[in-house]
């Protein structure tokens, strides 16, 4: 059972934001390519509704997965220089376009402290020869429904404190550094009407020949 330890927050735990630390698991990413990548991701949760942006040295792109919970949907934006596309994943294509090797999750009775909280510790293992075990860290002191549904961990009912995501060949950990509870915008969830909207495989094009020239 994970829980917090650095006191009570109150009962209201279930808007805010958590921001995550971000680094890249590759050993041939150059430098300049290294430089250019984000090294952080701003988390925005309220109730059933949560998004997920981060963005470039030089907001040269951005990324943006803005979530509903309960109508099982994922609207993700992409920022490109000055081009601004959007795509709207329902519960099937979210996990058709999904790229990564196969994994297994194990759980152990391990705990870990991470951004003040005491999360649960389990070790996600990708059926990659070069892949070692990698520890995950989750707690339950934050009140969101089914927070990974939509993602390779949705075995894991609780909001996710450190993680590693593969993507077109990229490996990201994320490790959250600082928890805030506040009244969360609605606006936050809503999709940007200036971004032109394409199909979900184009959306995923686009994604892919981004990560191909990083």
């Amino acid at each position: 059972m994970s829980g917090c330890a650095s006191g009570t927050f109150g009962n209201k735990n279930n808007e805010g934001r958590i921001v995550y630390s971000i680094e890249y698991d590759d050993a041939e990413m150059d430098a300049l390519s290294r430089s250019m990548l984000p090294t952080e991701a701003e988390y925005y949760f309220s109730g059933n509704k949560s998004s997920l942006t981060l963005s470039s040295t030089g907001n040269l792109f951005k990324f943006s997965m803005i979530t509903n919970n309960e109508k099982k949907i994922v609207i993700q934006e992409l920022k490109i220089m000055s081009r601004k596309l959007k795509a709207v994943f329902n519960d099937r294509d979210i996990f058709y376009y999904q790229d990564h090797p196969g994994y297994t999750i194990l759980e152990t009775e391990y705990l870990d402290t991470i951004a003040g909280y005491i999360g649960d510790v389990s070790l996600i293992i990708f059926d990659d020869i070069d892949s070692r075990e990698f520890p995950i860290v989750y707690t339950d002191e934050i009140d969101i429904e089914s927070p990974n549904w939509h993602t390779l961990y949705k075995s894991i009912p609780s909001v996710l404190l450190q993680y590693k995501y593969m993507q077109f060949g990229k490996v990201f950990k994320m490790r959250a550094k600082s928890i805030e509870f506040f009244d969360v915008n609605e606006t936050r969830f809503n999709a940007d009407l200036n971004y032109m909207d394409i199909t979900p495989e184009d959306f995923i094009s686009e994604l892919k020949k981004l990560a191909d020239n990083i």
